[in-house]
């Protein structure tokens, strides 16, 4: 993991980022949650 471009990822958001989590894994988790955030199937309601 590149724990600049996981810095530079987790910078951004309404709050701080809790520092006892592990910043390589908060960067995945973060990735993850943003990746279902944009499917279709969340964002559109048939």
């Amino acid at each position: 993991a590149d724990a600049t471009r996981a810095g530079e990822l987790l910078k951004f958001g309404e709050t701080k980022r809790d520092e006892s989590l592990n910043l390589a894994q908060h960067a995945a988790w973060t990735t993850v949650a943003s990746a279902i955030f944009n499917l279709d199937e969340v964002i559109t309601k048939e």
